[in-house]
């Protein structure tokens, strides 16, 4: 739904396994595409970009669908600050090892490498496709539900957004 608001249904695309996402991801009107590179994260990453590439926009924006305070501004604030196509924007998590959000030139010749400790190896896979990285901090794209005390404590919270200061970062 977010998504729908910015940047827009026409240019968002959900890649999952998972019938019931599709099915919600297509009834808001984005494309949906069901996940053929086999199980995994990276895998639907890869797919997902792959695909967007086909359709040539000038940038690619991989989100994590476990952000449950990102906002629609949020997302667009990471657009409008990285719009050059030499720069790679890494969005870290909320322990600052992982990475919650990618946005790439369409170009971009690096792997994508979701999961533990991904931000050192985004930024080094930026880096060998000579790209500059630069670290975009938003505690709302930061804040993820990666395990059951994650969402236990986000439920405690029972806040609609994180509150901080949003951060950039060139390395």
């Amino acid at each position: 739904a977010n998504a729908c608001a910015f940047p827009g249904a026409a240019q968002t695309l959900v890649i999952s396994d998972c019938a019931s996402a599709l099915r919600i991801a297509a009834g808001l009107g984005v494309r949906a595409m069901a996940q053929r590179s086999g199980p995994g994260l990276n895998r639907a990453a890869r797919e997902g970009v792959d695909a967007l590439r086909r359709l040539g926009g000038e940038r690619i924006l991989v989100l994590m669908a476990d952000l449950p305070t990102v906002r629609p501004q949020d997302v667009r604030a990471l657009a409008d600050r990285f719009a050059d196509k030499v720069a790679v924007a890494i969005c870290p998590d909320k322990n600052g090892t992982g990475t919650n959000a990618l946005l790439i030139p369409n170009g971009a010749t690096m792997q994508l490498c979701f999961g533990e400790a991904s931000l050192v190896r985004h930024c080094r896979e930026a880096l060998r496709a000579g790209l500059v990285p630069r670290l975009h901090h938003d505690p709302r794209i930061a804040l993820d539900i990666d395990t059951p005390s994650d969402l236990l404590e986000w439920l405690r919270a029972g806040h609609d957004g994180a509150n901080g200061i949003v951060a950039d970062a060139e390395l």
